[in-house]
């Protein structure tokens, strides 16, 4: 793969953190907000699950053409933590926390 080709997947997984982080901010509000015009499928639990597999398909798939460059290994726990507090945040008994 080309430097071209992982600029576009790299600026691709920064696009898809910024939308991330901006979801969790306005959650609140597009609960209230998109059935009252007729958007609320995106609301769907389903959507969210696909939303953020992609992402840690695309943190993953990031992180290792990263450790192939810089053979710096510290940031695969950090990758971890986050797989597991995704993880940890779909599954229903912790939901409710």
């Amino acid at each position: 793969m080309d430097m071209r080709q992982l600029g576009r997947i790299d600026r691709l997984g920064a696009s898809l953190s910024f939308l991330c982080a901006l979801h969790c901010l306005l959650q609140p509000l597009l609960l209230l907000a998109l059935p009252m015009v007729g958007l609320g499928f995106f609301l769907n639990e389903n959507l969210e699950t696909l939303f953020l597999t992609l992402t840690v398909i695309l943190a993953s798939f990031a992180l290792l053409v990263g450790y192939r460059h810089h053979r710096n290994a510290r940031v695969f726990p950090l990758l971890g933590g986050g797989i597991i507090f995704i993880v940890a945040s779909r599954l229903p008994f912790l939901e409710s926390l």
